[in-house]
């Protein structure tokens, strides 16, 4: 099973995003697994951008970083389609 290029930064993009949220929030990645029930392994999968993490989880560990996951669609020229 692969991905496209695009995936695949698109992924990297939001495991960054993800990360720097944790840590903005102070967290560690064993605090986020007791906020949010998630395996501390599995939440360093996701920061890796390794492996298939369901939108539930990705967004469980969003909001227990004080963030909020917005998906939106983007050209794959890198232009925004909401504009």
């Amino acid at each position: 099973m692969g991905s496209s290029g695009i995936e695949r930064e698109a992924y990297r993009a939001l495991a960054r995003a993800l990360r720097d949220a944790r840590q903005a929030a102070g967290l560690s990645q064993r605090d986020l697994a007791g906020l949010t029930g998630i395996k501390q392994g599995k939440i360093s999968s996701v920061e890796q951008a390794l492996g298939n993490p369901t939108l539930k989880t990705l967004a469980r560990m969003a909001s227990a970083c004080g963030v909020t996951l917005t998906i939106a669609p983007a050209d794959p020229n890198g232009d925004d389609l909401e504009s």
